[in-house]
């Protein structure tokens, strides 16, 4: 008789997938130039994304956290609308895209539009929902924002930021 030695599957699958977790963790990350008076402010978050689909377009709240901070309120939130849940989209002046930058706090508090970019938007590898972006967008003030990101579906956080700030979003997207 010989000597076998039987390892058990579970443990095998556990130290496999433990072995993968860190280059399947999300490097999210938004740089926003922000150029001033005599001088560039420039911000790195990990943002906290947010998207709702539904017949008529696909609508993401982006919140930019001060640096270093998880929890909060944010130092700054992007609100985009697409014609579609996957592929790339442009932010020109008769682009489908559409989308605000909503700085909270300090002396530049406020809204601006974007106005011109680009997004690539698509689903992630068993992401279950998620979503994977690339975004290099600039606003009407010149504000620039550039990064990567991870979007979860939660249609809550994006109706409660939609009510919030109605104003702001009627002023790009109007009633008929």
């Amino acid at each position: 008789m010989t000597n076998t030695k039987i390892v058990p599957i579970g443990i095998t699958a556990v130290a496999f997938s433990i072995t993968l977790l860190p280059g399947c963790a999300s490097k999210s990350s938004l740089k926003i130039f922000e150029p001033r008076p005599a001088r560039m402010v420039t911000q790195t978050c990990a943002p906290r994304v947010a998207y709702a689909h539904d017949d008529s377009a696909t609508r993401l709240v982006i919140d930019c956290p001060l640096p270093g901070s998880k929890h909060g309120k944010p130092y700054g939130t992007i609100y985009l609308v697409l014609p579609d849940i996957t592929g790339s989209f442009d932010f020109e002046n008769a682009s489908p895209g559409k989308g605000i930058y909503v700085q909270h706090n300090g002396a530049h508090a406020g809204w601006t539009q974007i106005q011109q970019g680009h997004l690539h938007w698509k689903p992630r590898f068993l992401g279950l929902g998620r979503r994977k972006a690339t975004i290099d967008i600039r606003t009407n003030d010149t504000t620039r924002i550039t990064g990567t990101f991870s979007a979860n579906p939660d249609d809550r956080r994006v109706r409660q930021f939609e009510r919030r700030h109605t104003q702001f979003i009627q002023s790009f997207n109007p009633a008929p």
